[in-house]
């Protein structure tokens, strides 16, 4: 067996067939199909055992407890025959040459150990190519220029997700990671789980082709205000594991660290706006605000960072200080500044 497809599955009934059937379209035709029910309440179980009913030569399903989405994945790296495996989320879809692609990519060199490729948005019928891409073409990264590939690990989203890689499974099973401690918390573990990959490999392909369909999330954090999930938006974890990767990477000097420093300052600030817009009233802003929003960067913030942009610094600042009302302003003036723009065009 060539490849494996491992599908974590929890409650997408409305999505999975297309998922599923996107996997089984595939020009390269050898692989399986791992999915992986992590204690779906609706009928994604049943529509897994369908599908294997119907397909028990490629289709391979697991019942389980509901424990997330790492714990489906750990699942499914355990029961891969494939030489390599590749993660689908299950309300995604692939496209018709992904493994075609990435096969061709792994029989041009030798000792590859992890192809990574590019995703296209798909909302509302369209598809939209992602510009960010890590190089316009193809590359190969090793020990020669990796520190290029942790670069765009650390300060971009064009390598970070699990599902635009395609990895030798003996190379995840190098991996000793205990991930069972990170059941409770999966926010950033794609990016926390390339850190060790990257480290691991040998050699990395990257061919910017938008062979992922990532679907935008409709119901997403912006339209459903949840005080209570803020704390599990915490990455704070995966700087320290950044940290104390740097030395292993040659890249422990003042400057990277800076510089990752003001990269979760960002990702807070990011968070924060997401939380704040998603809100429906004042007493609702203020718990936002209110938030212990100090608790996701690392002890050591220098503020007079040089890496750190003024507007990302004074928004912090106002958090701080619970400038309600100043922060409100902003985030009005904002809402007024796309309105009119929106009309303009």
């Amino acid at each position: 067996m060539k490849y494996s497809f491992l599908v974590p599955v929890y409650n997408v009934e409305k999505y999975l067939p297309q998922c599923i059937e996107s996997m089984l379209g595939q020009t390269y035709r050898d692989f399986e199909i791992i999915l992986v029910d992590d204690g779906s309440t609706d009928s994604s179980g049943k529509i897994c055992d369908d599908y294997k009913e119907k397909y028990p030569d490629i289709i391979k399903v697991i019942h389980k407890s509901n424990e997330g989405l790492v714990s489906a994945r750990e699942w499914g790296i355990q029961n891969a025959n494939g030489e390599i495996c590749l993660f689908v989320d299950s309300d995604d879809y692939v496209e018709s040459n992904l493994l075609e692609s990435v096969n061709e990519a792994f029989i041009s060199e030798e000792s590859i150990d992890i192809v990574v490729f590019n995703l296209a948005y798909f909302e509302d019928s369209r598809k939209i190519p992602r510009k960010a891409s890590f190089c316009d073409g193809y590359a190969i990264v090793d020990e020669n220029n990796k520190k290029d590939i942790y670069e765009a690990l650390m300060f971009s989203v064009t390598v970070s997700s699990l599902c635009l890689k395609a990895i030798r499974a003996s190379l995840l099973k190098k991996d000793t990671t205990n991930y069972s401690l990170y059941y409770e918390n999966s926010m950033g573990e794609d990016q926390f789980r390339s850190i060790h990959l990257f480290t691991l490999a040998e050699k990395i392909c990257y061919i910017n082709k938008p062979l992922y369909c990532y679907r935008v999330d409709n119901f997403s954090i912006s339209r459903n205000f949840d005080y209570e999930k803020i704390a599990k938006k915490n990455m704070l974890y995966i700087y320290y594991e950044f940290l104390n990767h740097l030395p292993i990477w040659g890249m422990d000097n003042e400057e990277t660290v800076a510089r990752l420093q003001a990269q979760w300052l960002n990702v807070m600030i990011h968070i924060f706006n997401q939380y704040y817009k998603s809100t429906q009233s004042f007493i609702e802003q203020k718990k936002v605000i209110d938030f212990n929003w100090c608790s996701f960067l690392p002890d050591d913030l220098q503020k007079s960072n040089s890496f750190i942009n003024n507007s990302t610094l004074e928004m912090f600042e106002l958090i701080c200080k619970k400038s309600y009302r100043r922060i409100r302003l902003i985030f009005l003036r904002e809402k007024l500044y796309k309105k009119i723009k929106s009309v303009l065009r």
